[in-house]
């Protein structure tokens, strides 16, 4: 039973967990500015107050909502109004005009440099999955395809490329986790120290940051598989 297991992940487990990996990335990089405007986000500005204060009736509160991302933000004034969109860009710069006048000042985006890298760790990331995703089938594309991706060279180029997408990808999301994690808490400070005169806003870290991290989860499984099929080949002939 173990050794069919150890045939079956590399086999068919592996590329879907691979493939799921680049779909979340690719969401979590894109959104909300390029899709999914009101599902994903890895900040949002939302109506309501971080800390309650005295006296305050616990009710919904109408305002307005911003939802950023790595390439761009989505804004509604209030809860009814519609979602305008930034044009998707490396250099975003978030739309805060719908934050009402006496809003603190509040940082306007990520740093220039980061979605670019994510986006060629995204690229590279891309590769690995094609050359993975054609390794784990080479023995039905026919004897030359089958060859040439069985030699150690191919291996070991895939896990070079897997390993740069994915150290720089799980590192320009870290740091940005710690920046946008600094960029809460320092909002939401503010807000409080305004008392009764702040607006009833508040920002907290959302989804995006949560599937970020299931895809590197998902993608560590792949990455293994490739580099353990390295060490037992480059190992010598007759020794375990």
């Amino acid at each position: 039973m173990i050794d069919t297991i150890t045939k079956l992940v590399p086999l068919y487990l592996a590329p879907v967990l691979a493939l799921t990996s680049t779909l979340l990335t690719l969401f979590a990089y894109l959104a909300p500015a390029a899709m999914l405007p009101t599902q994903v986000a890895l900040m949002t500005i939302s109506p309501g107050r971080s800390i309650p204060l005295p006296g305050d009736p616990d009710a919904t509160v109408d305002g307005p909502t911003i939802r950023m991302g790595m390439v761009g933000s989505c804004a509604q004034s209030s809860n009814a109004s519609p979602v305008n969109c930034t044009s998707p860009s490396t250099s975003p710069v978030w739309d805060l005009s719908v934050l009402p006048g006496n809003t603190p000042l509040f940082r306007t985006g990520p740093t220039t440099t980061t979605p670019a890298w994510l986006a060629a760790a995204m690229v590279f990331w891309a590769l690995f999955l094609i050359i993975f995703s054609l390794t784990t089938v080479r023995h039905k594309l026919g004897a030359k395809l089958n060859d040439l991706l069985s030699k150690p060279a191919v291996a070991r180029s895939a896990a070079w490329v897997g390993l740069l997408g994915y150290l720089i990808g799980i590192t320009s999301f870290a740091i940005n986790r710690m920046w946008f994690g600094k960029a809460v808490d320092d909002f939401n400070i503010q807000i409080a120290q305004m008392g009764k005169d702040g607006p009833d806003i508040q920002v907290n870290l959302s989804n995006g940051f949560t599937m970020v991290w299931v895809a590197y989860a998902f993608a560590a499984v792949p990455l293994l598989c490739v580099l353990m099929k390295i060490h037992h080949t480059s190992m010598p002939t007759g020794k375990v």
